[in-house]
């Protein structure tokens, strides 16, 4: 019989030129409980690269309430399927 594995989500999140760094680092340790430093780490990573997964494996039902949180505070964010 087959291993179904549960569906997660990924979150990826786009440079914009509207956050300072500093609002990007809050918002990433407020929603998705990054510490200063990995915060950071992603923020360098996204504004070298356009853009970060910034969290992984996470259920698509919290995933959906990230996003949400994200697109209301005006950050361009997308959810990804593994």
């Amino acid at each position: 019989h087959m291993n179904t594995k549960t569906k997660t989500a990924s979150i990826r999140l786009y440079n914009d030129k509207v956050h300072s760094q500093k609002e990007v680092m809050l918002m990433l340790m407020k929603l998705l409980g990054h510490g200063p430093d990995q915060a950071m780490q992603c923020i360098v990573i996204i504004e070298t690269k356009g853009s970060y997964t910034v969290r992984e494996d996470v259920d698509p039902t919290i995933a959906f309430d990230l996003i949400g949180a994200m697109d209301l505070a005006g950050y361009k964010a997308e959810l990804e399927f593994n």
